[in-house]
């Protein structure tokens, strides 16, 4: 894991401490639905077919692919984690300039 990455791993950590991500498929479409969200984490090892689900919910909004299942599950304390959606601007812009970074 890179220097980026940790940083990322972190911002993550502090969004879910601060109660600004919603973990898991169905919680990411629950908040889309509702119009919440800046951001999406998708891992990399993530089928298609949940990409594809988000967009016909919000084309716009921004994913950022990252990680494994396993690795994104022990972060957010769970086994694995295929996609989650984080709630606060600042989290998102902060994730967002590191994975630019790291591309």
């Amino acid at each position: 894991m890179n220097s980026s990455e940790e940083d990322i791993t972190q911002i993550i950590r502090f969004a879910r401490k601060a109660g600004k991500i919603a973990i898991g498929r169905v919680a990411t479409m629950e908040t889309l639905k509702n119009r919440h969200g800046t951001l999406i984490l998708l891992t990399r090892d993530a089928s298609a077919k949940i990409e594809k689900e988000i967009r016909k919910f919000d084309a716009r909004i921004d994913i950022v692919r990252l990680f494994e299942k396993e690795s994104l599950g022990y972060i957010l304390g769970r086994k694995e984690v295929s996609v989650c959606i984080i709630l606060d601007g600042k989290f998102s812009e902060r994730i967002k300039q590191l994975q630019s970074e790291n591309d």
